[in-house]
């Protein structure tokens, strides 16, 4: 890592432009204070520089809303991201809202508990534990990312399950926009 910082200088960089937790790139904000580079983050406040962040909530709610209104889905299971995460945070909230608002009552057993980003298959593993099925026990399944869904599709490839035609599939288009999904799925499948 300290490599990669002795690299951070103006003859190297312009600007620099951070996507990630901003704890896990202080030493770099250092640096480029210290070098003076400006820079912008994504996703993550720092006090001392622009950032641009995500409507995690308002995307994730139109979601779970179209599945509802558009799919005349009732019973939709909700993939959770790490606990620790506020966007991860904003859009189970935005799941919950959802159905409330679409009167809905909530059924914590369609819900994973919080699985890091790259373990959705772990969410859908617990729910296969609780005795759920794609089809008899919901009709859709939501992620709060779509990391979470690479996993989610991988294993359920693997039970024999028809994304799209038996179950169908989504999640907030944030990350979508962002350019991250490894697999051709429309946002709202």
């Amino acid at each position: 890592y300290e490599h990669v910082l002795q690299l951070l200088t103006p003859d190297n960089f312009d600007s620099l432009i951070i996507w990630g937790k901003v704890e896990a790139f202080e030493a770099v904000y250092a640096k480029a204070a210290a070098e003076g580079i400006p820079l912008v983050s994504i996703g993550g406040k720092h006090p001392d520089h622009p950032c641009l962040l995500f409507d995690s909530y308002s995307g994730m709610r139109a979601v779970v809303l179209h599945c509802i209104y558009e799919h005349k889905t009732k019973r939709i299971a909700f993939i959770r991201g790490p606990q620790e995460d506020a966007y991860a945070q904003e859009r189970y909230q935005a799941y919950l809202d959802a159905l409330s608002y679409a009167g809905i009552p909530f059924q914590a057993d369609l819900v994973s508990p919080p699985v890091d980003w790259s373990n959705g298959q772990l969410g859908l593993e617990a729910l296969f534990r609780r005795g759920l099925a794609p089809v008899s026990d919901y009709q859709a399944i939501i992620c709060a990312s779509d990391l979470l869904l690479t996993g989610v599709y991988s294993l359920l490839g693997k039970q024999g399950f028809n994304i799209g035609e038996d179950v169908r599939s989504s999640v907030s288009t944030t990350a979508r926009r962002a350019g991250y999904s490894t697999h051709p799925a429309p946002p709202y499948a």
